[in-house]
């Protein structure tokens, strides 16, 4: 890949022509490393128009583009948290991702026996139900992190022919794309990252699922009607603040099913939900990490 410029027409993005585009690594040490300080950092580095995160080896790393990057500005944040946070900047150029992958040598993964995410250069699994090959790109959604994978389980076991789904913070699109290898049509994915929507868009038809709409945006561009199914993996703060929109496109007995958040938030999570009308219908926890589906009455 060799960076990206994406044209807009109704907020639903085309590919229309290759341009280099060169990232701000931030890397972040943080005194008495948690994963919520972590989370805390990453929130306030997203108001600063950072776009992609992770976490190796107890140090959060963050992604934000050339020409968006003020170091003053992120300098400048004040964290909710005691402690100190070390903030080391670096310039990646524009690079093969593939091979940046293939480096670091990533697994695939198995969810249930029934769903493999792997990259173009790992084996096939023929013996597996449901093959998923994405394209390393800086988006989330590889399946690693426990929430995708916790999210993973869950569409397994969900009757979703023939019913409309909604994958908000789609990152690679592998919900998505899921979904609608189950049966699930129309089948939307949202994010507000242009490496998530690029990469949605490269990962839908090339898993056989060219129907898949990918827009980009948050919460503000949902298309006007309602969902059968409304998946929202992101993260604790935006879950909360942005609740009230998923609800408003639920269809009646529908079901709003959420993760990015640890089990210790889940009762504020619950209660949010509660408040907006919405049945809690069960949570998993996968190393702290929760995912919980409620039911619109």
């Amino acid at each position: 890949m060799q960076g990206i410029v994406l044209v807009s027409e109704s907020n639903r993005y085309l590919c229309t022509k290759i341009i280099p585009m060169d990232y701000i690594e931030l890397t972040c040490t943080i005194s008495d490393f948690a994963e919520w300080k972590a989370d805390l950092v990453s929130e306030a580095l997203l108001q600063q128009g950072f776009e992609s995160f992770s976490v190796e080896a107890e140090v959060l790393k963050a992604y934000v583009p050339e020409n968006s990057f003020s170091e003053e500005k992120v300098r400048a944040v004040q964290f909710p948290f005691s402690g100190n946070v070390s903030l080391k900047f670096s310039k990646i150029e524009d690079q093969n991702w593939n091979k940046e992958w293939e480096t670091h040598y990533f697994e695939p993964i198995v969810v249930a026996g029934e769903c493999v995410i792997r990259a173009p250069f790992h084996r096939a699994f023929p013996e597996i139900t449901h093959e998923i090959v994405i394209e390393p790109k800086m988006a989330f959604g590889t399946g690693h992190h426990e929430t995708t994978s916790l999210m993973l389980g869950e569409i397994l076991a969900l009757g979703l022919n023939n019913k409309s789904v909604i994958d908000m913070g789609c990152g690679t699109g592998v919900l998505a794309i899921l979904a609608s290898m189950r049966g699930a049509s129309p089948v939307t994915a949202i994010d507000f990252d242009e490496w998530s929507v690029k990469s949605a868009l490269e990962n839908c038809p090339t898993n056989g699922q060219p129907s898949i709409e990918v827009i980009h945006g948050d919460a503000s561009v949902i298309p006007d009607r309602n969902f059968d199914y409304f998946f929202a993996n992101i993260n604790l703060n935006t879950l909360l603040a942005d609740m009230h929109i998923y609800e408003k496109h639920i269809s009646s007995g529908g079901t709003l099913l959420l993760s990015g958040f640890y089990d210790t938030d889940l009762d504020e999570i619950r209660e949010k939900a509660e408040n907006l009308g919405l049945t809690f219908k069960g949570s998993e926890v996968k190393n702290k990490w929760t995912v919980a589906f409620f039911v619109k009455k």
